[in-house]
């Protein structure tokens, strides 16, 4: 075992000239993975085995900032989020911090009021050390520690302190850690001021905003924008023409008008070429032809997310003009920390706009594109290149948001766009509450692109209510039993996306995740389910008898969601105003089935939408 000041002396002394050699097979990299997170492990006690020491020094190349972290697998298994202790080398080896420090990924909002509230609330854990680091870094990997540290404390590698102080140090930062774990994951990390922002991930970068015309579904997306962003450089808003009837609407077309074929560019092309280049600012990098992060990791710190507003989408047939869309949403994937060693790119997706669109043009006729998606400037290079050998792929920092009126001048629905968007009706997860109107007792969340695509079962670790998501599992087993030999039935899709949802709001009990359940019914499974009486009988069903399917299902529910039908539960898209108490709201489900079975006993027709 090496003691403490060894292992820092050896890897501040190596780091500036090992950094600069050949990075693959090297000794060091071997060493600094394999010996140095045994021997730092040595130095801690951890009888129920809760600790986990990571280490990062690069993956193809040398990073920038190389550290040896220690998690609480309790509370993250992961340096993308959450917190934990860390020794982060400085990127020109003078130095080392011993630093509390959040996550890569955590948005920047998140960052300040985790970082602000810990050093309020946790005992001795502001009094401890630096609010403010120093790495000498140019990267984002360096930048975004900078900015995630909560506390640290600061060695010079020409001054490093004796064995005992830092044993002391890396003892009493341990200590802090498990007060300021206990303290985040209890419910007083919720508490905020009417100027914080609450932030959830959306499980699916497309949502469909239904309701009666007049209940503010555009501005809620203006708002939401302003929440993360800017209208100016974040956002575009697109009015849909009854006349679109392919993808050319909107991703543009080849024109053979002139001598030579030229690309007509629309500003929804503009728009994602746009939200591409937030992506290439904030660290892209390229490495063998594939998409990767470099020293951002997974996907950066400071990437806004882009909103795309097709408002009143459904008065032109979408399966036709937003076919491309449609088919390439399935297509996205986030690489995994396995895939990431082995040298896959981070994010996968199929092209928007094919290569075979830029193999038509000529030379002139590519610089002419090239200028009118604003990528003719030098820095801008390697992702022209990029689009030019693969296409423009599907960014993932874009959220389409579709507003919709169901009236006689509007197309419906099918199942094929139903089942790759999230369907919030508007008047039940937002209503207008007409006694609110000039002091509104809550606020949206602001909601932020997704970051996983498919779910794993390391994704589930860290979420308390469901941490091996058995009981999402059966919970959507005992809904599919309903629907089984229906038009409605569920597959494979809906599971993940229900684990989606799960990761995304974190539920810590069995209340919340009822809640989380609630809400997939209202946003995945009933905007599917809808027709005359005769498709909806059920009494002939041996499996499931009863009046109806909007019965069966139900009673089904009543069991399942049994924790929330008949009271109170959480609202997961709003916030309070100036309250420490979560916003409450009714079960939706029960009440969206009893609208739904009216419908049908009125009309013999039910549907989902409003």
């Amino acid at each position: 075992m090496l003691p403490l000041k060894e292992l820092l002396l050896e890897i501040l002394q190596n780091w500036p000239d090992k950094s600069a050699d050949h990075f693959k097979g090297h000794e060091f990299a071997v060493r600094f993975r394999e010996v140095f997170p045994v021997s730092l492990k040595a130095h801690f006690s951890d009888p129920l085995g809760n600790l986990l020491v990571q280490n990062h020094i690069g993956y193809s190349t040398w990073s920038e900032v190389p550290y040896l972290a220690i998690l609480d697998k309790r509370l993250t298994e992961t340096v993308k989020n959450k917190f934990f202790v860390a020794y982060l080398f400085k990127a020109d080896g003078s130095g080392v911090y011993l630093s509390l420090v959040q996550g890569t990924t955590e948005s920047q909002i998140d960052i300040e009021y985790t970082a602000n509230r810990l050093r309020h609330d946790v005992p001795g854990l502001e009094a401890w050390g630096l609010c403010d680091i120093d790495l000498v870094a140019s990267k984002q990997l360096g930048k975004s520690c900078e900015q995630g540290n909560i506390i640290a404390k600061y060695y010079p590698s020409d001054n490093l302190p004796n064995e005992a102080i830092l044993q002391r140090d890396l003892q009493d930062i341990l200590t802090l850690y498990s007060r300021a774990r206990d303290f985040y994951r209890g419910k007083a990390r919720v508490t905020l001021s009417d100027d914080d922002v609450e932030s959830v991930d959306l499980p699916k970068p497309f949502i469909l905003l239904a309701g009666i015309s007049g209940t503010g579904k555009t501005r809620f997306v203006r708002e939401q924008v302003q929440l993360m962003g800017s209208l100016k450089e974040t956002y575009a808003l697109v009015s849909v023409r009854p006349d679109w009837h392919d993808p050319s609407d909107l991703l543009g077309y080849v024109s053979r008008l002139g001598k030579e074929a030229e690309y007509v560019v629309t500003d929804v092309l503009r728009f994602i070429v746009r939200a591409w280049k937030d992506i290439a600012d904030n660290g892209l990098s390229f490495e063998d032809g594939l998409l990767g992060w470099g020293e951002a990791e997974h996907d950066g710190n400071g990437i806004k997310p882009h909103w795309l507003c097709l408002d009143e989408m459904n008065l032109a047939p979408v399966e036709q003009y937003f076919a491309d869309y449609l088919s390439v949403l399935e297509t996205r994937h986030w690489a995994s920390d396995f895939e990431v060693d082995n040298g896959e790119p981070i994010y996968q997706c199929e092209a928007l706009l094919k290569s075979l669109v830029f193999n038509q043009l000529s030379t002139t006729a590519k610089f002419k594109l090239r200028a009118a998606l604003g990528l003719d400037q030098p820095e801008y290079e390697k992702l022209w290149l990029y689009f030019v050998e693969n296409g423009i792929p599907l960014p993932f920092n874009l959220i389409v948001a579709g507003t919709v009126n169901m009236d006689d001048t509007t197309h419906g629905f099918s199942r094929k766009v139903i089942d790759r968007a999230l369907t919030l009706d508007f008047g039940m997860f937002f209503p207008n509450r007409f006694d609110d109107f000039f002091s509104p007792s809550y606020k949206p969340k602001a909601l932020d692109y997704p970051r996983l695509s498919q779910v794993s079962k390391e994704d589930l670790l860290n979420i308390e209510a469901d941490p091996d998501g058995k009981k999402s599992i059966d919970f959507l087993s005992l809904v599919n039993e309903v629907l089984l030999n229906t038009p409605f039935e569920l597959a494979y899709r809906a599971l993940n996306e229900l684990l989606l949802s799960v990761i995304c709001f974190n539920p810590d009990d069995d209340f919340e995740l009822q809640a989380v359940w609630d809400d997939f019914m209202m946003c995945k499974v009933l905007p599917r389910i809808g027709g005359d009486a005769q498709r909806l009988d059920f009494s002939s069903s041996e499996t499931m008898p009863g009046d109806t399917l909007l019965a069966a299902l139900e009673n089904r529910l009543e069991n399942s969601l049994s924790l929330i039908w008949n009271g109170p539960r959480i609202e997961l898209l709003l916030a309070g105003r100036n309250t420490t108490e979560a916003p409450k709201t009714n079960c939706r489900s029960k009440a969206k089935l009893a609208w739904m079975k009216k419908q049908l006993s009125q009309s013999r027709y039910s549907s989902f939408w409003p």
